[in-house]
């Protein structure tokens, strides 16, 4: 297994992307078996903690199954891109990340507005079917991620804005492959709040108030965006 030398700052981080990378140039197999936590430490040099916290999310996204008594193994099925977008695959790829978060949050919030004014029946059973989904999948994080993802889809299909659920399917792919343990744990700690902010949205949706549907979706937005603005913040000053 090829292995880099890790800063300790952003050990999981580094860590789950180099799994990926090694996934991608076939130096990792699907069904291999891995080394035990304490030996990946000092491989990767870094803390039991680190590859602790990067094999929970390896885990939680798909790739690695967990079992006790038995070790960590790369799974034999691998998950598929389910944020496959029609936009050119470089699109956005050296956008600064919080300005993108920002972006996606103006754009969010008048999709949901022009949703509320315009939305048909088909288009609302279609909203409404997906958060009951969304709270069906709240035990199964990655589920829940597509599930999401879904909604947002949905809510601009609803705006009859096509065009913004794919950009919103890239964009949410670039924060899944460049800060995956922090997208899937904030994730994981804010689904109630997601699903509860979610709700309110369909509801002010199927009511035609607009603005109270963006303010509500800024709020859905906020449930896992705060810990990602504060990672990501001092990129966009510079530091």
């Amino acid at each position: 297994m090829k292995i880099e030398q890790i800063k300790s700052y952003s050990a999981p981080e580094r860590v789950v992307k180099q799994f990926l990378r090694n996934l991608e140039t076939g130096e990792t197999k699907p069904g291999q078996k891995l080394p035990t936590q304490e030996q990946l430490a000092k491989m990767f040099g870094v803390s039991r903690s680190s590859i602790r916290e990067a094999m929970n999310a390896l885990s939680m996204m798909g790739y690695v199954e967990i079992t006790r008594g038995r070790g960590s193994f790369i799974r034999k099925e691998l998950p598929n891109d389910n944020h496959s977008s029609s936009f050119p695959k470089g699109l956005f790829e050296n956008a600064n990340l919080y300005h993108l978060m920002e972006i996606r949050e103006v754009l969010e919030c008048y999709a949901v507005e022009k949703a509320s004014a315009m939305a048909s029946e088909e288009k609302i059973a279609a909203l409404t079917k997906t958060v009951k989904e969304l709270e069906d999948s709240r035990k199964d994080l990655r589920e829940f991620s597509v599930t999401d993802l879904n909604f947002h889809v949905a809510i601009a299909e609803a705006a009859n804005l096509p065009e913004l659920g794919d950009l919103l399917k890239g964009i949410y792919k670039i924060f899944y492959d460049k800060l995956p343990v922090v997208f899937v744990t904030s994730r994981e700690e804010k689904v109630e709040k997601s699903i509860d902010t979610a709700k309110f949205v369909l509801d002010y949706i199927i009511k035609g108030e607009g603005k109270q549907a963006s303010r509500c979706m800024r709020n859905h937005l906020s449930s896992y965006n705060e810990e990602l603005k504060d990672k990501l913040f001092n990129e966009v000053i510079g530091k």
